[in-house]
C-alpha cells in the first residue's frame, strides 16, 4: 500500500508542474499585449529551426503557412464557359485563407468530371502566384461536350472544391434537346423517366411502346419533386441527322410498368452544328388496358357448405345416384316420421319392395343407368362441378389512370355441368373437360345472372419470376350481388337433363323428366299390391311424396332478390396475363416492358411453383330473407379477352 501511495503522489506532482508551465504566462504580471516566446521545431526539408508561432504574421508570410481556419477557392474566370471545337480555354481560380488573404504557392488540383468527348486538361496541377491565382489550360476536341472541371486545394481538404461548367461547341456535331412534359395526375415523382431517340425512319404510329426496341440513344433518370417538364440533352449527333423522340414514365419503382408515354416525330435535322429547337414530348397516361369484353368461366361446388335444412334435401338427391336403395329408404323413413310421427317399422317391407322394383326395373335393366352408378355417382358431379359462363365487360371510361374500375358489368348467360358419360371410354381420365355440357339460362326458363362491380388493376406485390410469382398485375373485384335461382337450376339439371338422358330408352316407353315420373314409370303400385287396396293407396301416396319432398323445398329456395355475392378474396386478387402470345406467363417472364395490356384472367393451368393458376372467387349464398343467413364457399374462374374497347 505504501508503495502504491508513493507512485500516486509522484504522478500527481508531475501533473501540477505541467499545469503550472502551461498556465503561468496567463497569470504572470506582464504588460498587456506582450507576445510570449515562440516555440520552434525543425524544418522537414533543411532540418533547421523554423518559427511556427501561429500569431506571427511575418513568419507566416515568409513560410507561406496560411492562418489556421477554413480558406476558400474563388472563380476568377466565369463559372460557366463555352468553347469552340479545336480551341483552348484558360480557367482561373484564386485561393484565399480564412482572413481573406491571397495564398501563394498553393497547389491546385484540376479534374474533369463527366464525359469530355476528348477535351482534355494540359495539366492536372498548378500553383498559385502571389495574387493567389492558379490557371489551367483546357484543349477541346472536335466533338461537342458538356462536363465539369473541378478545382481543389491539394494539401488542404478543408477547403471546398469549386466547379466550372464547360460546354464545347462543334460545327460538325450538335445536340437534340428533348423535353418530356406530363401534365396528368399520376404520382411519378419517385420513379424513373426514360427518353429514347429512334431512327428518323421510325414514326410514332409504328412504335409499340410496350416492346423493348433498340434505340440509338436513351437516358434514364429519376423524377424529383420539381415535377415535369424534364429536359434531356443528347450530345454529339452528326450534322444531317434527325430522330423520333419517345418518352416513358414508370408507374412503379422497378421500371416494370409504363404509367405514361409520349412521342414526337417532327424529326428536325441538325445543320451546321446547331441544336434544333427543343423537341417537346406531350405525354399521356398509359391506363392499364383492362377495358374490353372477356369470356369468363366460373366453377363452384354447390354441394359444399349449404345450411343443414337445405342439405337434408339436397344430399339425398345427390346420393340417390350413388346409393339408390339407401336413399329411397331414408326418404321414406323421414316422410313417415314427419307425417305420421312413427318410425318406418311396419312399412319396412313395403319400402323395400318399392326399392326392389325400382332397382330391378329402372336401374339394373338399364345399361346406361348402371354405368352411371358404376362410375360412383357421376350425376352428383353436375352440382359438385357447377359452372357459369358469361361475359365481363369494362368500358374505357370506367377505368381511371390509376387502374380503378367503376361499374364493370358481369353477365352469366349459360350454366354448365360435368358428366363423364359424354366422353368416350377412357377419355375422361385424360381430358376431364370432355364431360362439360352447357345450357342457356333461357332454355332452363331461369333469369341470367347480371351484376355490376367495382375493382382495380394493381401491381402484384409479390412479383418474382424466380419464385413462381410470374404475373405482374392483378385484378381485384369487390363483392357484388346477383339474383341466383339456385333451387330452380338444381331441379333443371336433375329433372330435365340427367333423368331424361338416363332413361331415354326405357322399356316402358315413359317420358321421364322428374323424380315423380321416374317412380311412376317403374313402380306400379297396383301390380305390387294386387290384393290390398290399402297398401296400394299408401304406395301411391308414398311415391308422390318421395318425389315432391325435395323438389318442393328446392323450389322455395329460388329467392328473387340478390342472394348470390362473389368477389376476389381480399388477399388473393386475380392474376392478369399480358397480351402478347408466348411472351408472358408460366413459366417465363417477358424480355420487355409490362404493357399493361392483358389477354387472360388466370389460366386453366397448374404451374410447378405457383400451383393452380385459376383465379379464386369468394362466394356467399343467402338462403332466406335474413341477410345474415349466408354460407361462404370457394369458387374458381378464368377469363379470356375477346374484344378490345
Amino acid at each position: 500500500m505504501g508503495k502504491y501511495l508513493s507512485m500516486k503522489s509522484t504522478a500527481a506532482l508531475a501533473l501540477l508542474i505541467l499545469a503550472a508551465a502551461v498556465f503561468a504566462p496567463a497569470c504572470a504580471d506582464e504588460p498587456a499585449g506582450t507576445t510570449p516566446p515562440a516555440t520552434t521545431n525543425n524544418d522537414p526539408v533543411n532540418n533547421n529551426p523554423v518559427n511556427n508561432n501561429p500569431n506571427n504574421s511575418v513568419n507566416n508570410a515568409v513560410n507561406n503557412n496560411p492562418v489556421p481556419g477554413k480558406g476558400r477557392l474563388e472563380h476568377v474566370t466565369s463559372q460557366s464557359e463555352s468553347m469552340n471545337a479545336n480551341s483552348t480555354l484558360m480557367l482561373k481560380v484564386r485561393h484565399k485563407d480564412a482572413n481573406g488573404q491571397n495564398v501563394a504557392n498553393s497547389v491546385i488540383r484540376w479534374e474533369i468530371v463527366g464525359q469530355s468527348e476528348g477535351t482534355a486538361l494540359a495539366a492536372t496541377q498548378s500553383v498559385t502566384q502571389s495574387d493567389g491565382v492558379a490557371t489551367a489550360d483546357l484543349f477541346s476536341a472536335n466533338r461537342e461536350a458538356f462536363f465539369d472541371v473541378k478545382a481543389s486545394v491539394a494539401d488542404d481538404p478543408e477547403v471546398d472544391p469549386i466547379v466550372f461548367r464547360i460546354s464545347v461547341r462543334s460545327k460538325e456535331f450538335a445536340s437534340y434537346n428533348v423535353v418530356a412534359d406530363y401534365q396528368g395526375s399520376r404520382p411519378f415523382t419517385t420513379n424513373n423517366v426514360t427518353v429514347f431517340l429512334f431512327p428518323n425512319t421510325m414514326t410514332c404510329a409504328q412504335l409499340d411502346y410496350h416492346v423493348l426496341l433498340s434505340a440509338e440513344r436513351s437516358e434514364t433518370r429519376p423524377r424529383d419533386a420539381a415535377g415535369f417538364p424534364m429536359r434531356y440533352v443528347f450530345t454529339n449527333l452528326n450534322n444531317g441527322s434527325s430522330y423520333t423522340a419517345f418518352a416513358v414514365a414508370y408507374a412503379d419503382g422497378n421500371d416494370k410498368v409504363i404509367g405514361a408515354w409520349g412521342c414526337n416525330d417532327d424529326r428536325p435535322v441538325i445543320a451546321e452544328g446547331n441544336d434544333p429547337e427543343d423537341i417537346v414530348i406531350e405525354m399521356q397516361d398509359n391506363v392499364p388496358v383492362i377495358s374490353g369484353r372477356w369470356n369468363v368461366t366460373s366453377r363452384f361446388d354447390l354441394s359444399q357448405a349449404v345450411p343443414e335444412n337445405v342439405a337434408q334435401y339436397l344430399n339425398p338427391i345427390l346420393d340417390f345416384f350413388v346409393d339408390p336403395a339407401g336413399t329411397v329408404v331414408t326418404l321414406a323413413a323421414d316422410y313417415i316420421m314427419e307425417e305420421f310421427g312413427i318410425s318406418l317399422g311396419a312399412f319396412q317391407g313395403l319400402v323395400e319392395d318399392i326399392v326392389g322394383v325400382l332397382l330391378d326395373q329402372a336401374i339394373n335393366s338399364n345399361q346406361t343407368v348402371s354405368q352411371v352408378f358404376t362410375a360412383a355417382g357421376d350425376v352428383s358431379e353436375i352440382l359438385r362441378n357447377f359452372q357459369l359462363q358469361g361475359q365481363l365487360t369494362v368500358n374505357p371510361n370506367q377505368v381511371d389512370p390509376s387502374g380503378a374500375i367503376t361499374g364493370g358489368l358481369i353477365e352469366y348467360f349459360t350454366f354448365g355441368y360435368r358428366w363423364r358419360l359424354a366422353c368416350d371410354p377412357g377419355e375422361f381420365e385424360e381430358n376431364p373437360s370432355c364431360g362439360d355440357n352447357y345450357v342457356s339460362f333461357n332454355d332452363a326458363d331461369v333469369q341470367p345472372l347480371i351484376g355490376t362491380f367495382n375493382g382495380a388493376v394493381i401491381p402484384n406485390p409479390n412479383y418474382s419470376p424466380n419464385q413462381g410469382r410470374i404475373w405482374y398485375h392483378e385484378l381485384a373485384i369487390e363483392d357484388h350481388p346477383v339474383d341466383f335461382n339456385y333451387g330452380q337450376i338444381i331441379l333443371y339439371l336433375i329433372e330435365k337433363l340427367a333423368l331424361p338422358y338416363l332413361f331415354q330408352n326405357n322399356a316402358n316407353g315413359c317420358i321421364i323428366d322428374s323424380l315423380e315420373s321416374l317412380l311412376a314409370c317403374y313402380v306400379q303400385c297396383d301390380e305390387i299390391f294386387p290384393d290390398s287396396n290399402t297398401f296400394e293407396s299408401i304406395c301411391e301416396v308414398l311415391l308422390t311424396e318421395l318425389s315432391g319432398i325435395a323438389t318442393d323445398f328446392l323450389t322455395e329456395q329460388s329467392l328473387s332478390y340478390e342472394n348470390f355475392t362473389f368477389g376476389t378474396p381480399a388477399d388473393n386478387a386475380c392474376a392478369l396475363y399480358e397480351k402478347a402470345d408466348n411472351e408472358y406467363g408460366a413459366p417465363t417472364p417477358p424480355a420487355r416492358f409490362h404493357d399493361p395490356q392483358f389477354k387472360e384472367m388466370g389460366k386453366e393451368q397448374t404451374h410447378p411453383q405457383a400451383g393452380d393458376l385459376r383465379c379464386d372467387w369468394d362466394v356467399k349464398i343467402q338462403f332466406s330473407a335474413d341477410p345474415t343467413d349466408r354460407i361462404q364457399l370457394p369458387g374458381y374462374w378464368t377469363g379470356v379477352k375477346t374484344l378490345d374497347r
